[in-house]
């Protein structure tokens, strides 16, 4: 039989990965590969569902992390980054050229939701075999052009469009 330290993440169970210990809210459990999503029956005060996680590093399932979450922001809150916190003392009011993506739990189906941060829509790929989600938000993103003025990204466009010979 399969050791569990060493057995592939695509052969554990729900019950197996439920089964991890839970690392303290605090705990520093390094960089890992991928993260398993494990909607609960539990609902936060916010009225979606509660979510936990598995943090996997090469194929393996190693720790269960939070318990008490109704939302993943990926890339952190707002989308800047591991130490925002840190580096901005709380929310950065700097523009972002990054639209947040998050994912929640539905309270009455429990299944998880994709979604950004300021809700400008998504669009989809080709509906083939890895599917491919994007953002609308990066219409109203403020960036810097060569000279160091704000731009928008339809600004941005605009300018590409008149230098990008057509085909």
């Amino acid at each position: 039989m399969e050791s569990e330290k060493t057995k592939d993440v695509s052969e554990w169970t729900k019950v197996e990965l439920e089964a991890l210990p839970l690392a303290g809210w605090e705990a520093d459990i390094g960089e890992f590969n991928s993260l398993v999503i494990l909607p609960t029956d539990r609902m936060h005060d916010s009225g979606y569902g509660a979510m936990d996680f598995v943090a996997v590093k090469e194929g393996v399932p190693f720790a269960k992390l939070s318990g008490v979450s109704d939302v993943i922001h990926l890339d952190g809150i707002g989308g800047y980054g591991w130490s925002w916190l840190k580096a901005f003392g709380g929310l950065p009011t700097l523009y972002n050229r990054n639209t947040p993506w998050m994912i929640d739990c539905l309270p009455k189906s429990g299944l998880l939701r994709i979604f950004t941060g300021d809700w400008k829509g998504l669009r989809a790929g080709h509906r083939l075999s890895s599917f491919e989600l994007f953002s609308c938000g990066l219409e109203g993103v403020v960036m810097k052009n060569e000279q160091g003025e704000d731009m928008t990204y339809r600004e941005f466009k605009e300018t590409m469009k008149k230098i990008t010979p057509s085909k």
